[in-house]
């Protein structure tokens, strides 16, 4: 389990690195990412177990294009983890 929230922080630090910030909340919506007032946000349903915020949030990376090398040894590296989950 400490290895998914190991997993979960790396990625969290990808998303914060190329300047959008990540919420987590409550409610029955799907996660996604958005602009509001030159903010970029990415939003967490907060219900979801680790392993679901590990593949939106890898979800996302992709969907935004995030290249940097790092950022790509991050999602392969989830996606590599949740294979073996």
């Amino acid at each position: 389990m400490s290895s998914i929230k190991t997993e979960l922080s790396r990625l969290e630090s990808v998303i914060k690195q190329n300047g959008f910030s990540i919420r987590y909340e409550r409610g029955s919506f799907t996660s996604g990412h958005c602009i509001v007032n030159d903010k970029k946000i990415i939003i967490i349903n907060k219900f979801f177990k680790p392993k679901a915020r590990i593949e939106t949030i890898t979800q996302i990376i992709e969907m935004l294009g995030f290249t940097d090398s790092t950022e790509t040894q991050d999602i392969e590296a989830a996606s590599e983890l949740m294979s073996v989950v």
